[in-house]
C-alpha cells in the first residue's frame, strides 16, 4: 500500500480461533466508517453494507483501505512575487519531542527546506491552520494546528462506546481528510490523498504533520491547490492555495524514465520506470501499473499482472555502498489507488549513493509452510519474513493503552511487508452489535485492539502500535506478543543473474 498504514481489529478468545477472526474485518469503528462514508459521497456513492477491508496476500494482515480519489482544482494564478521560496525554518513541529519517534529523521529537512504559510480554513466547526511547509521536488509536508472553540472531546473520537485507546490514537479520527492538485509550470498535473502520519495535543490543541507524493516530479514553480472533506456539507471544499518558487532547491538525482527488461529462467519480466529521484527529503519511485483484468476458467473477472511484469514488490534494490532500499507507507487507512502509476517511497538509499542495483526476486512454489511463534518482547528478537530477511527488534514498551514495537529492517522481503503479531494472552474485548442493512442480519464483533503502523522514512524501521480498548495497566505489561507465521524457506529464490545496475544522472 502507498500507506499506507493498516488498521486491523484483533478478536477471538482462543489461540486456535485468532489467526482466523484476525482477517474478519467485523464492524468498522464509528470514526473510520465516517471516514469512509465520506470518501464514497466524494465518489459519489454511500455503501449501502459494510466495507470489507482488503487483505494482501503477502502480507498476512488484514488492511482498512479506502480511496479518496475526487480532487478540486482551485484555478488560482499566482504572480511571481507570491511564491513561497524554500529557506531555513525552526522545525517547530519537533521542538517539543511529542511526536512520534520514527519521524524525527525528518527534522533537519523541515529546518533546511521550509516556510511558513500561516494560512488558515474552517472546516466542520474546526480552524485548520496550514502553519508551514517543507518541501523538495519530490515531496511535501505539511504542518498544521486544528482549533476548536472549547477544545476537542476524545471520548467522542473513541473507536467504540466505552472504549479506552490511546489519545494517539484517538487524534487521527479528528484529523482532516485532505486530497491536493498540483501543477507544474508546464501545465501538468497530479493529484492525490495528504497522508497522515502524527498529531499530537499542545494546549487544547492538535499539532499534525501530513505529507503529499505526487507523481510528478515537481518543477521549479509549482501551484498547489488543496482541499478539505466536509462531512456537514457532504462535499470538498477549498481548503488551501499556495504557489511554491523551487528554483533555488537543487535538483535531486535521477535514475531517468525507461523500461526495464530482466531476462529470468521464467522469461523476460518487464517494468515500466517512470521515475525513480532521491532528494534530501524523499527516495520516489513511479512504476507504470501493469495490472490487467481477464476472465479465469470459471468465468469470473480476475485482476493480475501478466507473467510478462514484474511485480514491483518482488524488487531487490541495493545502493553501490551497499544499503537494502525498504518502501515505506504513510496514512491512516485512507488506502492505495490502484488506478494509474504506482509510487513508491523508499528508504535506505545514502546519500553518497552514484547507482542502484535491481534484482527480481522469482517467487517460488512452497514446499512445506513454516510456523514461527516468536516472542518479540525478548532483547534482539528478530522476526524473519522470508529466507532472505525481516525485521529485528529494536524495542518493546507499554504506554498509554498501547504495547509498542519499533522494528528494524534487515536482509530482503517483499516491498510493503509487515509481520502480523497477534497476542498470546486473553485480554478483556469490547462486544459490537451491528445489522447488515440489506438483509437485517444482526451479528456480534469482539474487539481488543486497533492498530496502527508508521514507517522511518530515512532508516525504514517500523513502528506498530496496538491501542487496546479496555486491558489494564497490569493486564498490558503481561501481553506478549507473537509473529505466528513465516514463509517457506524456499519462498523466493534470487535471481541474480538478471541484476539491472543503474547509475544517477
Amino acid at each position: 500500500m502507498t500507506d499506507q498504514t493498516f488498521m486491523t481489529e484483533h478478536q477471538g478468545s482462543e489461540w486456535s480461533e485468532r489467526i482466523a477472526e484476525a482477517l474478519d474485518p467485523g464492524p468498522i469503528p464509528g470514526p473510520v466508517q465516517a471516514r469512509l462514508e465520506r470518501t464514497y459521497a466524494a465518489l459519489g456513492k454511500i455503501p449501502q453494507e459494510r466495507p470489507a477491508r482488503a487483505r494482501s496476500s503477502k502480507r498476512g494482515t488484514v488492511i482498512l483501505a479506502a480511496v479518496l480519489a475526487s480532487s478540486l482544482v482551485c484555478g488560482v494564478a499566482f504572480a511571481a512575487g507570491n511564491l513561497i521560496k524554500m529557506g531555513e525554518g525552526d522545525g517547530a513541529f519537533f521542538s517539543e519531542q511529542k511526536n512520534l519517534p520514527v519521524f524525527s529523521s525528518m527534522e533537519p529537512g523541515a529546518k533546511a527546506l521550509s516556510a511558513v504559510v500561516g494560512q488558515s480554513t474552517t472546516l466542520d466547526g474546526t480552524q485548520v491552520t496550514l502553519d508551514s511547509i517543507s518541501c523538495d521536488r519530490n515531496v511535501a509536508n505539511l504542518y498544521l494546528t486544528l482549533h476548536r472553540d472549547g477544545g476537542f472531546d476524545l471520548t467522542e473520537a473513541s473507536a467504540y462506546e466505552g472504549s479506552e485507546e490511546s489519545v494517539w490514537s484517538k487524534l487521527q479520527s479528528l484529523l482532516p481528510v485532505l486530497s491536493f492538485t498540483l501543477t507544474n509550470g508546464d501545465g501538468t498535473t497530479s493529484t492525490g490523498d495528504v497522508q497522515r502520519l502524527d498529531a499530537y495535543e499542545e494546549a487544547g490543541d492538535i499539532k499534525c504533520l501530513m505529507r503529499l507524493t505526487p507523481e510528478a516530479l515537481m518543477g521549479e514553480e509549482v501551484q498547489l491547490s488543496i482541499q478539505g472533506w466536509s462531512q456537514e456539507n457532504g462535499a470538498e471544499q477549498s481548503a488551501f492555495a499556495l504557489g511554491l518558487d523551487l528554483s533555488e532547491v537543487p535538483l535531486p538525482k535521477e535514475l531517468g524514465t525507461q523500461e526495464l527488461t530482466f531476462p529470468t529462467p521464467q522469461g523476460e519480466k518487464t517494468l515500466g520506470m517512470k521515475r525513480f529521484t532521491a532528494s534530501e527529503l524523499a527516495c520516489v519511485m513511479v512504476v507504470r501499473n501493469d495490472e490487467t483484468q481477464w476472465k479465469d476458467e470459471s468465468g469470473a473477472d480476475v485482476w493480475g499482472l501478466p507473467s510478462n511484469a514484474l511485480n514491483p514488490a518482488y524488487l531487490k534494490m541495493t545502493d553501490d555502498l551497499g544499503n537494502t532500499l525498504y518502501e515505506v507507507e504513510a496514512g491512516d487507512g485512507q488506502g492505495i489507488s490502484f488506478d494509474g502509476a504506482r509510487v513508491i517511497e523508499l528508504a535506505g538509499l545514502s546519500p553518497e549513493a552514484q547507482s542502484v542495483t535491481f534484482t527480481p526476486m522469482e517467487g517460488a512454489d512452497v514446499t512445506q509452510e513454516v510456523r514461527i511463534d516468536i516472542d518479540v518482547t525478548q532483547p534482539d528478537a528478530k522476526i524473519p519474513l522470508t529466507s532472505f530477511g525481516g525485521f529485528e527488534l529494536a524495542r518493546w514498551q507499554v504506554q498509554d493503552q498501547t504495547v509498542l514495537f519499533s522494528l528494524k529492517p534487515y536482509g530482503w522481503f517483499p516491498q510493503g511487508s509487515a509481520p502480523e503479531l497477534l497476542t498470546d494472552t486473553l485480554v478483556p474485548m469490547i462486544a459490537d452489535r451491528w445489522t447488515d442493512p440489506d438483509t437485517g442480519e444482526s451479528g456480534t464483533g469482539y474487539h481488543s485492539a486497533i492498530s496502527w503502523s508508521k514507517w522511518d522514512y530515512a532508516t525504514g524501521e517500523l513502528l506498530v502500535m496496538h491501542s487496546y480498548y479496555q486491558a489494564s495497566p497490569e493486564e498490558l505489561e503481561a501481553i506478549h506478543d507473537y509473529y505466528t507465521y513465516g514463509y517457506g524457506p524456499d519462498a523466493f529464490i534470487e535471481e541474480a543473474s538478471a541484476a539491472k545496475t543503474l547509475p544517477f544522472a
